[in-house]
């Protein structure tokens, strides 16, 4: 007992410090990486036709991977996707969500419908309920195997260094909604239970609908900075 006080009076203030300092290591904010536009829009304009399409629903639908690859010909309603179930681990599991306000009905933005319908004529034989992007066994693709062999390598190639995936571009939908909607609309878009979610984790923006903020954001992102600024003359 001795002993153990006598060492803790002879340890140097310095050094105990040092001690607090490696046992408790002070912890900075959480990054949350968002892609910048003109990035965003050299991944979707690098891409085949089938995987620039899927992209564009992650970033315009703001869905989720497994509500992607778990979409189904039945899902889509012409302007809307509903969720019939998710994929999991190369398997579709059927009536599935996140949550229950997951299963909400989620906006399709204009730019995006014909592109649907252009893939839905190349899959003129597959049944309503077959995947809308099977594999090529036909059971849903998985999503690190997507962004592994598909984003990856032209992220790398454009020398993005913000790590694309699903949650970046459902941040990077939130963030650039910033003056296009109100936080409701962001929020009902993203489905999330939680304002506070969408608020803290994804973004703050102003007034408008949900279609609305969904078509200004895709054709915002897909139009050329030159069309862009020709529409600030005007």
């Amino acid at each position: 007992m001795l002993k153990a006080i006598l060492k803790r009076r002879s340890t140097p203030s310095w050094l105990t410090r040092i001690r607090h300092a490696i046992d408790n290591p002070e912890t900075g904010a959480r990054v949350k990486p968002v892609l910048p536009k003109w990035q965003a829009r050299q991944i979707l304009e690098t891409l085949p036709f089938r995987d620039r399409l899927i992209a564009m629903i992650a970033a315009f639908c703001a869905m989720r991977p497994g509500e992607i690859f778990g979409l189904r010909w039945s899902s889509w309603r012409k302007d809307q996707f509903n969720v019939e179930g998710t994929a999991w681990r190369g398997v579709f599991r059927e009536g599935k969500a996140k949550t229950k306000g997951s299963k909400a009905p989620v906006v399709i933005p204009d730019v995006l419908i014909p592109l649907i319908q252009m893939w839905r004529d190349q899959s003129l034989h597959a049944d309503s309920d077959q995947l809308m992007f099977p594999s090529e066994k036909g059971t849903p693709m998985r999503p690190e195997n997507w962004l592994r062999r598909r984003i990856k390598p032209i992220a790398r190639t454009a020398g993005i260094s913000v790590p694309v995936n699903f949650q970046v571009l459902r941040r990077t939908f939130a963030t650039n909604a910033q003056g296009h909607g109100n936080p409701k609309d962001v929020q009902s878009h993203l489905r999330h239970s939680d304002i506070g979610t969408t608020l803290n984790e994804y973004t703050q923006p102003i007034p408008e609908s949900v279609r609305k903020l969904v078509n200004a954001v895709a054709q915002d992102v897909m139009s050329s900075e030159k069309e862009a600024v020709l529409e600030r003359i005007q």
